[in-house]
C-alpha cells in the first residue's frame, strides 16, 4: 500500500530577493490547504509595513491564510492578477505566483532571505 503525503501543512509561501527587493509568492499547492479562493485582500502599493503585519488575507472554502510582512519596509508593487494566475496553474503544485514586493527599510534585513 502506498503512503499518503499530507500537503496541507507544507508551506505555501515562497520568499526571495530580486534587485534588493523582497518578493513574496504563493505556491499553487495553496489550493490543497484552502480549497477555492472566496475572498482576497491585498496590501496597497506605497503602504508601510512592519515585520509581522498582516499584508495578505486569502479566505478559502476550507481554511483562511494570512501572509505577514517578513521585514519592515514599503509595499513596492502588488500583483492584482495573482489569484487568476494561480488558478490557471492550480494543478501544478510547483507553480508559484508572486503576490507583492517589499522594499526594505534596511537592506541588512534581506540577509536572512539570501539563498
Amino acid at each position: 500500500m502506498g503512503t499518503f503525503k499530507n500537503t496541507a501543512s507544507e508551506p505555501v509561501e515562497l520568499i526571495k530577493i530580486e534587485d534588493d527587493v523582497l518578493v513574496i509568492s504563493v505556491k499553487a499547492q495553496l489550493f490543497n490547504r484552502i480549497g477555492e479562493i472566496k475572498n482576497l485582500e491585498l496590501p496597497e502599493e506605497g503602504s508601510e509595513v512592519a515585520k509581522g503585519d498582516e499584508c495578505v488575507f486569502i479566505a478559502g472554502i476550507e481554511e483562511d491564510l494570512h501572509l505577514r510582512a517578513p521585514i519592515n519596509g514599503v509595499v513596492l508593487e502588488v500583483n492584482d492578477l495573482f489569484s487568476e494566475d494561480l488558478e490557471k496553474h492550480k494543478d501544478d503544485p510547483d507553480y508559484c505566483a508572486w503576490v507583492f514586493k517589499i522594499e526594505p527599510s534596511n537592506l541588512e534585513d534581506l540577509v536572512e532571505f539570501e539563498e
